[in-house]
């Protein structure tokens, strides 16, 4: 098979206080679990993992900076070029998503829905085929404050959002939900068990699973933690 034919699933990992190489691991147990294609899983990260690991590039030149680290993706040295995918660290898998793969085959590049505030473009998972290294080489030719003060600072924007507005405005996409056959394959996590179709969970800012407040969420218990009320 040739390497551009297997997918490639991504994520994103700073080291930080509060942010442990365990969280990684979840995210690629909980795909292990469930896709039913074979794929190579690699991290983006600061630190040496057990996993394929890219080196994060660290830039102190703002202390937001790590709302940016994403972009890193698209550094034409990494090669990310054959079918791949992101996905946030935050996720749940919690169900074998192997027909959204197999139904986003062939498309440039996607991004999501936002599962919180409706259609606006989102970066928790996003899918491509070839070289989008054109992100990258953009987003670095300007110093960070130009992008800063673009699409994360400035008031009264409509495209406020940080590094998914960046790609949003810079890169003609579709949104996954509008590809795949039933958009509630990817939801996001709500108070109580998901009862519906979901392969995937959005989990952002205080709902991320290893937020003490989430331990005991059901979904996070069976899906995050590995434990079954149920069994």
């Amino acid at each position: 098979m040739n390497s551009n034919d297997i997918l490639t699933i991504v994520t994103v990992f700073k080291k930080n206080p509060g942010w442990e190489e365990e969280y990684v691991y979840r995210l690629k147990q909980g795909i292990e679990r469930h896709l039913s294609i074979p794929f190579r899983f690699v991290c983006i990260s600061d630190v040496e993992l057990e996993c394929d690991t890219l080196p994060l590039e660290i830039n102190n030149e703002i202390n937001r900076w790590a709302l940016w680290y994403k972009m890193q993706c698209w550094k034409p040295e990494f090669g990310l070029t054959g079918r791949t995918m992101f996905i946030d660290l935050d996720t749940l898998i919690i169900d074998d998503f192997s027909d959204i793969i197999n139904q986003i085959k062939g498309q440039q590049f996607l991004m999501s829905n936002d599962p919180w505030r409706g259609n606006i473009s989102c970066s928790a998972l996003m899918y491509w085929e070839g070289d989008h290294s054109d992100l990258w080489n953009m987003f670095a030719s300007e110093p960070m404050s130009h992008w800063v003060e673009r699409f994360q600072e400035a008031p009264n924007r409509k495209d406020i959002g940080v590094q998914q507005a960046f790609v949003a405005a810079h890169k003609k996409h579709k949104l996954i939900q509008d590809v795949i056959k039933n958009p509630r394959r990817t939801d996001r996590i709500r108070k109580g068990p998901h009862t519906g179709k979901a392969a995937m969970l959005y989990c952002s800012g205080n709902r991320k699973p290893w937020n003490p407040l989430m331990l005991k969420h059901p979904d996070v218990k069976k899906y995050w933690l590995g434990i079954d009320d149920d069994s």
